[in-house]
C-alpha cells in the first residue's frame, strides 16, 4: 500500500492489516506503531506514519483475536495455555478493581447530588420580593 505524506487513518490502517480499529488504538497507545497528529476536520486525527506487519493470534476458542507485532516471540502451545488462564485472571483482578473504583466514585457523586438538592431547595423557597418589602417600609400596601 503507498502510504500517503500525511499517513493513512486509523481505519485505512486496520482495513489493510485485517485487524480492527480498536486494535490499531491499542498499538498506538502502547508506542508499537509510530504516529502523528494532524490537524482533521473535526480536531485532531492520529495518522499512522509506517504500517508494520502485525501478525493475529487467536487467544481462546470464542473468536477473540489479539494482534502482535511480528518478531515478538511466539510461546509454545503450553505456555498459550497458561497466558491465557492469566489473562482472564489479570481481566478478572482489573475488573475488580475498576468496579471498587467505580463503585467510590458512585458514592462521591450521589453525596455531590445530595448536597446541590439542598442548595437547589434553599434557592427555591418563596421570597418577598424587593419591591413589596420596599412598599410596606413606605407604608404603601
Amino acid at each position: 500500500m503507498d502510504i500517503p505524506e500525511q499517513g493513512v487513518t486509523i481505519a485505512q490502517a486496520a482495513k489493510t492489516l485485517g485487524v480492527s480499529p480498536k486494535t490499531i488504538r491499542r498499538h498506538i497507545k502502547d508506542g508499537k506503531i509510530p504516529h502523528v497528529l494532524v490537524q482533521g476536520k473535526f480536531g485532531e486525527e492520529y495518522r499512522i506514519l509506517d504500517l508494520p506487519s502485525i501478525k493475529v493470534e487467536t487467544l481462546d476458542t470464542s473468536g477473540e483475536d489479539k494482534a502482535t507485532l511480528e518478531g515478538e516471540p511466539a510461546a509454545d502451545n503450553a505456555s498459550q495455555a497458561d497466558s491465557g488462564t492469566n489473562w482472564a485472571v489479570d481481566l478478572i483482578n482489573d475488573l475488580q478493581k475498576t468496579n471498587l473504583q467505580l463503585a467510590g466514585q458512585l458514592g462521591a457523586a450521589q453525596e455531590r447530588i445530595r448536597e446541590l438538592e439542598s442548595q437547589v431547595m434553599l434557592l427555591a423557597t418563596r421570597r418577598e420580593p424587593w419591591w413589596k418589602k420596599t412598599l410596606k417600609k413606605l407604608g404603601i400596601k
